[in-house]
């Protein structure tokens, strides 16, 4: 219960999210533990380049907390990840 009000809602078991210093291949994972508690661990780079787009080229600006669509673009992200083939 704690945990749930921490993170706002149901606590995520990993988050996945482009690295802040270099957003065109390297990305960060987040997991977190039982009682909620996240851990940041660095992925390879280039380790997520065949199942997901640079964030830059489908439109996203950099926040205080990762990144952001705008909602035009989220539409698009949504396509590109439901492609068939």
């Amino acid at each position: 219960m704690r945990a749930a009000a921490r993170w706002g809602g149901p606590v995520p078991d990993a988050v996945l999210m482009p690295n802040a210093e270099d957003p065109g291949g390297k990305w960060d994972m987040i997991v977190t533990d039982d009682e909620g508690e996240p851990y940041m661990y660095k992925m390879r780079k280039g380790v997520l380049d065949d199942v997901v787009p640079d964030v830059r080229t489908m439109g996203a600006k950099p926040t205080e907390l990762g990144w952001k669509y705008a909602r035009n673009q989220a539409s698009r992200l949504k396509r590109w990840v439901n492609r068939s083939g």
